[in-house]
């Protein structure tokens, strides 16, 4: 994370800006406040060495992955780490060494 940058976190067809952040748990927050936050169909936290996890809201099957883009950055696309099916919420991991600058 490299201050000063916006950040834009999206599942392709919502996404969230946010700016300010110094530090991945700063990004994490930012992106937690912004006022489109809630419109997405996943929630994020900072899960340490582990990265940015991605957990979606609602059961089911997700065909596009989510991804965080510094900018004027290539996106980096999470990894699925629990697929998502009729009983099962989604998770998607974006990897601490993956996260833009």
């Amino acid at each position: 994370v490299t201050s000063g940058k916006v950040y834009r976190m999206t599942d392709g067809a919502r996404a969230v800006a946010a700016a300010g952040a110094t530090n991945r748990a700063e990004l994490v927050t930012a992106i937690q406040a912004s006022s489109t936050y809630q419109s997405l169909p996943f929630t994020v936290h900072n899960n340490g060495a582990d990265g940015i996890v991605v957990t979606y809201k609602s059961t089911g099957k997700i065909t596009t992955l989510a991804r965080l883009t510094g900018a004027g950055g290539n996106p980096v696309v999470a990894a699925e780490t629990t697929a998502g099916d009729d009983v099962t919420v989604e998770v998607q991991t974006i990897a601490q060494d993956d996260a833009p600058t």
